[in-house]
């Protein structure tokens, strides 16, 4: 028994060590939360920030605060009236825009909104409206109900490969299911479906004795750290056999309901949605541009013929000759804290 106690005791201080001593000391890593308690479920939109959420979001390369505002926004307290004065910008989009894994100034959205604001006679302010797994479809809807109380003089859609989503199930947002409305054409009259949305479907987690198990030991280092080169060591195969894991066939049926689906339907209710944008920002007095912040080659030419039909501003922040990184690389959205931050700057004389 004595031995017994002393090796246990001796592997606990071994895995504390490897734990804050190596992993969270020496190398910064950290545990994994990606906290739901952020959202909340909406009947319209799907989920949203729930108003003055606090929560901290880590993977194993950061940690970071998130703090939600009164108004559901991962940005700082504003009110719909703005101040005279003040040139108004309201960017909708997904994880790339609401900041994902970044801190709220180290997002684009807020790096833009310095820029501008350097030696500006005019103060700017831009909104950050951007949800984790939104689609085009909820961004839409999002500026209806809410994002046209602002009065923006600029709305941009911060657009993402894969934002063209217009399916009842979401493939962005984790373990869950979770639903969320859509937009099909009938004729040539664009249906709202999907509404209510149901609740996420949170019964297959709660019955899995691994998902329970994960979210015990998820804050810690060590897990973070085993589980990522479990998947670079590409042993998923083994211990979904073992049932450590879950099956990836079980996942991707649900992850392919949502998936993108980048074809001729899909993107004429796309084409309808964003003339239906242009149509609402343009009423409540603002211009919208579409800014392409991620996607391949066939998104960026969709987009700017789309765009060149609807007579919407649209900018290739990809490949934009302004946009390029001190060693000349096209600059490159990412979701962790090492990306350097973005600043935008417009060409001269435009």
């Amino acid at each position: 028994m004595v031995r017994l106690a002393l090796l246990a005791l001796g592997s606990g201080a071994s895995l504390a060590v490897l734990e804050f001593a190596i992993l969270r000391g020496i190398y910064g890593y950290h545990g994994m939360a990606d906290p739901t308690e952020l959202f909340q479920h909406d009947e319209r939109l799907g989920w949203k920030f729930k108003p003055r959420a606090k929560a901290v979001h880590a993977q194993i390369e950061f940690s970071v605060p998130y703090e939600v505002n009164g108004k559901g926004l991962r940005d700082i307290e504003l009110g719909y009236e703005r101040t005279p004065g003040t040139f108004r910008i309201l960017v909708l989009g997904d994880s790339m825009t609401e900041g994902y894994g970044v801190e709220l100034e180290k997002t684009y959205v807020k790096q833009l909104e310095k820029s501008l604001n350097t030696g500006a006679p005019t103060v700017v302010e831009v909104i950050n409206a951007g949800v984790r797994g939104y689609s085009t479809d909820q961004e839409f809807l999002f500026l209806v109900d809410e994002g046209v109380k602002y009065r923006a003089d600029l709305v941009i859609v911060g657009f993402c490969g894969g934002d063209e989503n217009n399916t009842e199930i979401a493939g962005f947002m984790g373990a869950r299911l979770y639903y969320k409305p859509f937009f099909r054409l009938q004729g040539n009259e664009l249906i709202l479906d999907g509404v209510p949305v149901p609740a996420a479907d949170a019964e297959r987690e709660r019955e899995d004795r691994w998902e329970r198990l994960k979210r015990k030991v998820r804050w810690s280092a060590s897990y973070a750290w085993t589980s990522w080169h479990v998947r670079q060591a590409r042993v998923r195969p083994l211990l979904e056999r073992v049932g450590v894991v879950k099956r990836a066939a079980a996942v991707a049926t649900q992850a392919d309901v949502g998936a993108p689906r980048f074809g001729a339907e899909v993107w004429r209710i796309e084409r309808r949605i964003f003339r239906e944008m242009k149509r609402v920002t343009e009423d409540h007095g603002g211009h919208l541009l579409i800014a392409l912040i991620s996607g391949e080659r066939p998104y960026a030419d969709a987009l700017a013929s789309l765009s060149r039909d609807l007579g919407i501003s649209y900018l290739d922040v990809a490949n934009h000759p302004a946009l390029r990184a001190v060693d000349d690389e096209p600059v490159r959205f990412g979701t962790t804290a090492t990306i350097t931050p973005v600043v935008i700057r417009p060409l001269p004389g435009s």
